[in-house]
């Protein structure tokens, strides 16, 4: 019998259902194994004996990516078959449905809808070239505005910083590089990045925005507190810090993409990035006490 180490891929011989685990500890005290659809156990190996598993069975992104003990201390872990009764239970019929589309759906399609058409490519580039740099920040207002996507307090700091010529250039030219650029997108990123830092406007659903709005099919968009909280409940590490940084971006898309993969898999057909956001939205609203002002920000 092979001796249980941290680190190791087990399995509950009489708990199939929790699913493949990752041992955390062990010690005199019984081994604690986060487990894939049920969290973190504490067990005795007086009263079981878990079996280590390897290669494909052993697999699991949750857990090549498990939150550290510190950023799961104080939350619920939700599995992913509870995240999604909880979200048909908000809305009936799920991304297909009718609430859904009213409530989440519907206005972020025309928003894209509007984006491809004040900011496509050829449009931009063309303006870029005139050196209509006042026009493509006018633009990005615009499509911004059909959104509730930033919050209030976001918008007025957004409008403002473009309103001189300079400013207006710095962000027309990073945001055509961070749309349409053909450097690696960490490059064009980072870029965006610093321009907004420069222009005191360094938030992170800024810098996600226009990308999410325009690229919906690959593009996340990130509102700190409830994507850490979705995190967190998750059981996911996003490596979060507020400063914009690449790293977070990576972490987070990564959990994106691995509740896109699992709701494709239990059959909720999600469309792209902008039924994901609405879900991971569901799951874990922000908390409490900002929850009015969120409603808003969404």
């Amino acid at each position: 019998m092979k001796t249980i180490s941290p680190g190791n891929r087990v399995v509950h011989p009489s708990k199939p259902e929790w699913g493949v685990g990752k041992v955390l500890s062990v010690s005199s005290n019984g081994i604690e194994v986060f487990f894939v659809n049920v969290g973190h156990k504490k067990l005795s190996p007086q009263y079981v004996t878990l079996t280590v598993v390897t290669g494909e069975q052993a697999n699991h992104p949750l857990l090549d990516n498990l939150a550290s003990a510190a950023s799961r201390e104080g939350t619920t872990f939700l599995a992913l078959p509870d995240a999604i009764q909880k979200f048909l239970t908000e809305y009936p019929g799920g991304f297909a449905g009718e609430r859904y589309f009213a409530e989440e759906r519907g206005f972020k399609n025309k928003a894209h809808e509007a984006c491809m058409a004040q900011l496509g490519e050829g449009d931009i580039a063309g303006l870029l070239s005139a050196g209509q740099y006042a026009e493509i920040c006018e633009r990005a207002r615009r499509v911004e505005s059909t959104t509730n996507l930033l919050a209030s307090f976001e918008k007025i700091q957004f409008n403002d910083a473009l309103k001189t010529p300079e400013n207006q250039r710095l962000f027309a030219e990073q945001l055509a590089d961070n749309l349409y650029g053909t450097a690696d997108e960490k490059v064009r990123f980072e870029k965006l990045a610093t321009v907004l830092n420069q222009l005191q406007i360094a938030k992170w659903p800024v810098v996600t925005y226009f990308g999410y709005i325009r690229f919906p099919e690959s593009r996340i968009f990130i509102k700190p507190e409830v994507t850490r909280n979705a995190a967190a409940v998750c059981g996911w590490e996003i490596s979060y810090k507020p400063e914009l940084n690449w790293t977070t971006y990576a972490g987070v898309r990564g959990l994106f993409e691995h509740l896109r993969s699992e709701l494709v898999k239990a059959g909720l057909a999600p469309r792209d990035m902008i039924d994901v956001q609405s879900f991971v939205w569901c799951i874990a609203p922000p908390s409490v006490q900002h929850v009015s002002k969120a409603k808003t920000a969404r």
